[in-house]
């Protein structure tokens, strides 16, 4: 498993948290030891064996432009959830390329609770070290799984009692909170400009809007989703 770089001081403390044994090549700052919030990151370091290395800021800036000071690498992703479950939240997003909009989703995800993201393995965003740190941890705790053809896997979910809400604005589509919720959901989600693609809300189960006072307007893919999954939830 390809090894993910996370920064930020949110986002390694999961990690140092979640799963010490993957974590590596942990760096922090010049100044790190003054902050005070860096106690607790020595101290779960230390208690998994973990040195940590001194780096100037122009390493820092190569990963990110706010690392906060603080990196490290992990080889380990959350496990994908039992698809036979009784009871489950998946997300599916199509061609959210994004990295801040796919960060956003991956913390309202976690803090939420969503079991498991699906993406296309092509047109949607990696997981770089920026969608780590807007996650916020939120990559320690919610599962992904990339996929070569979205539609299918969304198919195959479907014959394991899924069903499907597309957010889509469409004459058909019904007001979210007037549908039937499922205790398994996929709710799917496009970008802004793009939207879902025909073939997947053509597919769903449901199409759903979220009523606005100006149809004209977009509101943001993160927060559409935080939405969606606030209401559809059971």
């Amino acid at each position: 498993m390809a090894k993910r770089t996370v920064v930020g001081r949110h986002s390694v403390l999961e990690a140092l948290k979640m799963r010490p044994h993957a974590v590596s090549n942990l760096c922090v700052g010049e100044t790190f030891e003054s902050k005070k919030w860096s106690k607790e990151f020595l101290s779960l370091a230390r208690r998994a064996q973990i040195k940590t290395q001194i780096q100037k800021e122009k390493y820092f800036n190569k990963l990110s432009q706010v690392s906060q000071g603080v990196a490290c690498e992990v080889s380990e992703d959350p496990e994908w959830p039992d698809e036979n479950s009784d009871k489950l939240f998946l997300l599916a997003l199509d061609g959210v390329e994004d990295p801040h909009n796919f960060g956003a989703i991956l913390r309202t995800a976690w803090l939420m609770g969503v079991d498991g993201i699906l993406l296309p393995e092509k047109e949607s965003a990696p997981m770089t070290a920026t969608v780590c740190k807007v996650a916020s941890g939120g990559a320690e705790h919610v599962p992904i799984m990339r996929v070569k053809n979205l539609k299918q896997e969304i198919d195959n979910l479907k014959k394991k009692g899924f069903w499907s809400y597309a957010l889509a604005v469409d004459e058909k589509a019904q007001d979210i909170k007037s549908v039937v919720k499922s205790e398994k959901t996929i709710l799917i989600a496009g970008a802004e400009e793009s939207g879902i693609r025909h073939t997947l809300i053509k597919d769903s189960d449901f199409k759903v809007y979220i009523p606005q006072t100006d149809a004209a307007a977009s509101l943001n893919v993160s927060v559409s989703v935080a939405v969606g999954v606030w209401t559809l939830k059971p």
